[in-house]
């Protein structure tokens, strides 16, 4: 018989599964994205890396991965990485 206290272990243990793939994912696509970039233009700033890393949103890292194929240089990258970092405008 499951107790109250093994239901709330179990969906914590679940819950800490999906936040660690997530994290991994992020990490995995960080990664991906610095070592293209690196590849690409020779170097990465430790202060473009640590924009990076600040990144959350899978989907922003996903489409920088795709911008980063048309950048034609680094400066033209980190500018699309500022504007996808940057705090949104809410209409007021």
């Amino acid at each position: 018989m499951n107790t109250l206290a093994d239901q709330w272990m179990r969906q914590g243990r679940d819950a800490g599964l999906v936040d660690g793939r997530q994290e991994g994912e992020l990490k995995g696509v960080r990664t991906t994205l610095l070592n293209q970039a690196a590849a690409k233009f020779e170097y990465v700033p430790v202060g473009f890396s640590k924009k990076v890393h600040a990144i959350e949103d899978i989907d922003t890292l996903n489409s920088l991965s795709l911008s980063l194929l048309k950048a034609d240089t680094l400066e033209t990258f980190e500018a699309l990485v500022d504007k996808a970092t940057a705090p949104k405008q809410t209409m007021q």
